[in-house]
């Protein structure tokens, strides 16, 4: 049976909310293994609706201690029961930067034991989370001004006041160039970037491989600025 969308779940301290085939995670209380029990337990069954995958966003504020030496070891066997059924998961923690290189530290750690070094990223500021988040969109990922959305209810529901995030699309400061293709308004992109750029620009029935060849389809709700 598949999680509701839409709809702020908590759990003693841990929110999370679903949509399309994105999970967004709040961790207001430390990470211990009924709360991560819960939480996976959530993205098991909204992955069991998605073959082609789901993404996590988590964010862990100053308020929640890192894993304990139990949770670790329940993170890495759900993450390997999951598998391929998770294309990517991006962790905010949120406090100094001790903390966000300890919480690295951590991630990386994990990553290793699971196999998924290049699944789990570590951000520094939920801005530059939701753009790594982004970039393992599919067609059924909300767009950036909903997820923003979800967010903010996620921390209300956990009483802690909302972030203040841009709700623009990650890619604002792309421009037109003369042959009519977007492209950033300063600094190199990756061709990975550019050609979401491209899709996110293009009309319905544009395609671009990715995530192991998988194709996407624009549902022509995308579209980069000026377009």
């Amino acid at each position: 049976m598949g999680v509701a969308q839409g709809i702020v779940r908590t759990y003693d301290g841990v929110g999370c909310i679903t949509r399309g085939d994105a999970a967004l995670v709040l961790y207001k209380s430390p990470a211990r293994l009924e709360r991560t029990r819960w939480l996976f337990d959530s993205i098991d069954a909204l992955a069991a609706t998605k073959p082609d995958g789901v993404i996590a966003f988590l964010v862990v504020l100053s308020t929640a201690d890192i894993p304990d030496a139990a949770t670790r070891v329940e993170n890495t066997e759900r993450m390997k029961k999951l598998g391929s059924s998770i294309r990517r998961v991006v962790t905010v923690p949120v406090g100094d930067t001790f903390r966000l290189n300890l919480v690295r530290t951590i991630m990386r750690s994990l990553s290793v034991l699971q196999g998924s070094s290049k699944i789990q990223m570590v951000s520094s500021t939920l801005e530059d989370g939701l753009e790594r988040f982004i970039e393992a969109a599919s067609p059924e990922t909300p767009l950036k001004s909903q997820l923003v959305d979800d967010l903010a209810a996620l921390y209300r529901a956990l009483e802690e006041e909302a972030p203040r995030i841009e709700r623009a699309p990650v890619f604002a400061r792309v421009q037109r160039g003369p042959s009519g293709s977007c492209h950033r308004a300063s600094g190199p992109t990756s061709r990975r970037r550019r050609d979401f750029i491209a899709w996110m620009s293009a009309g319905p029935g544009y395609s671009y491989r990715r995530h192991g060849g998988r194709a996407a389809q624009d549902r022509g709700a995308r579209r980069c600025a000026g377009a």
